[in-house]
């Protein structure tokens, strides 16, 4: 059995006032906490959200950190 989750349901991403860049990121947990390998893809036309990895495998009972960014101009692709 695979059983994917995610780290977080929402998340509420802010541009630093610090800094001048029009991207946000954050680190989004994919755990598997079943017996068997599973494979994810993300899916996503608009690319204002990009995931890196955009697809791959998490090991039974382990996990993959993925980065989750935030574009709100983005570069067409």
């Amino acid at each position: 059995m695979v059983k994917l989750e995610l780290s977080k349901n929402t998340t509420k991403m802010q541009f630093s006032e610090e800094k001048n860049e029009m991207t946000v990121t954050e680190i989004v947990r994919i755990t598997n906490n079943g017996n068997a390998a599973g494979n994810f893809k993300w899916v996503n036309e608009k690319r204002i959200f990009t995931m890196n990895p955009e697809e791959g495998m998490v090991p039974s009972n382990g996990f993959l950190d993925c980065l989750l960014t935030y574009n709100p101009t983005p570069v067409a692709g």
